[in-house]
C-alpha cells in the first residue's frame, strides 16, 4: 500500500479543473491584467497547471513570466496546453514550504505503526502533533530564484496549501481512532501565524510595483475562516501598502464535492513603500 502522503497528493489532481475553473479564470485572469503593470516582469508563485489562470492572455500582457512550484512537471504540462511565443516563460522548481516529502513519509508511518500497536486517540494526538513541530522547525525553504525581483508578483490560492498536508492526514487518521482536531487546527494556526508574515514579506519585497494575492475568504455553505488564507489576508504588512483594487470571486475548486470557496483577491503598490 502506498503511503499515505503518496495517496493524497495523487488525490489532489483534479483531472477536471482546467474546464471547471473556466469562469473563475477569466476573472481572475481580468483582474491580474487590469491591475498590474503591462509590458513589465511577472513571478506567479504556486502556478502548478495554471488552471486558475490564463498564461495565453498573460503572456501577451506581460514582457516575460516567471512560474513558481514544487511540481515542475505541472508547470510543464501548464505550457503544453498555453504554449505561446508572445513571451518568454520559464518553470523554476522552487519550495517556499521547505517541508520534505520524506518528512510527510515519516509522519504518515508513525502514525500508522501507532495505530497497529494500539495508541489511543491522545497518544496519537501527541505523535502526530510531534512529527508536525518536527517538520516545521526542521523545514528548508528556497529562496526566490534570480533575478529576485520582479514588476509584478502574483499569488493567489497558495497560502491555505502551505501546511494543509498535516490536516488532510489528521482528517484521515481521525476515521480510526479519536483524534481531536483542534488540537492539530491549533497548532496548525500557531505555525501559519508565524509562517505567513515570512512568505509574504519575501514576496513583497520581490514586486518592484504591484502585488497581488488571492485567498480563501470562507467555504460557501461552512462557517470560520480557512487555516493559511486566514492569516494571509489579516497580515499587517498589507496594511502598509495602498491597495489598488480587489474583488470577491467564487472558486468552484471541485464542485463534485461541493467545494466551493469565497475567494477575495487585492492588488497593492508597492513601488511606494520604504526599503
Amino acid at each position: 500500500m502506498d503511503n499515505l502522503y503518496d495517496q493524497l497528493i495523487s488525490l489532489s489532481h483534479l483531472p477536471n479543473a482546467y474546464e471547471e475553473w473556466t469562469e473563475y479564470r477569466s476573472a481572475l485572469t481580468a483582474f491580474i491584467i487590469s491591475s498590474t503593470i503591462g509590458g513589465g516582469t511577472a513571478l506567479i508563485v504556486g502556478a502548478g497547471e495554471s488552471n486558475d489562470l490564463d498564461l495565453a492572455r498573460l503572456a501577451v500582457h506581460f514582457s516575460s513570466i516567471t512560474l513558481l512550484d514544487c511540481d515542475l512537471q505541472a508547470m510543464e504540462r501548464a505550457l503544453i496546453r498555453y504554449r505561446t511565443q508572445k513571451a518568454q516563460i520559464r518553470c523554476v522548481r522552487t519550495d517556499l514550504l521547505g517541508i520534505s516529502p520524506e518528512s510527510y513519509r515519516l509522519t504518515a508511518d508513525v502514525i500508522l505503526d501507532g495505530l497497529k500497536t494500539g495508541k489511543k486517540g491522545t497518544e496519537l494526538e501527541g505523535l502526530f502533533l510531534g512529527q508536525i513541530e518536527h517538520g516545521y522547525k526542521t523545514r528548508k525553504p528556497d529562496p526566490l530564484p534570480e533575478p529576485y525581483r520582479w514588476d509584478n508578483v502574483i499569488c493567489c490560492g497558495v497560502h491555505s496549501q502551505l501546511l494543509s498536508m498535516y490536516m488532510r492526514m489528521a482528517c484521515v487518521y481521525a476515521r480510526y481512532a479519536a483524534i481531536d482536531l483542534s488540537r492539530i487546527e491549533k497548532k496548525l494556526q500557531e505555525y501559519n501565524r508565524e509562517l505567513i508574515p515570512i512568505v509574504n514579506e519575501s514576496l513583497i519585497k520581490a514586486a518592484g510595483h504591484r502585488f497581488v494575492i488571492g485567498a480563501e475568504n470562507g467555504r460557501i455553505g461552512e462557517t470560520g475562516g480557512i487555516e493559511g488564507a486566514l492569516q494571509a489576508l489579516c497580515d499587517p504588512q498589507l496594511e502598509r501598502l495602498p491597495l489598488l483594487d480587489r474583488i470577491g470571486l467564487v472558486w468552484n475548486l471541485d464542485p463534485a464535492q461541493n467545494k466551493l470557496y469565497k475567494m477575495e483577491i487585492r492588488a497593492y503598490q508597492t513601488d511606494c513603500k520604504t526599503r
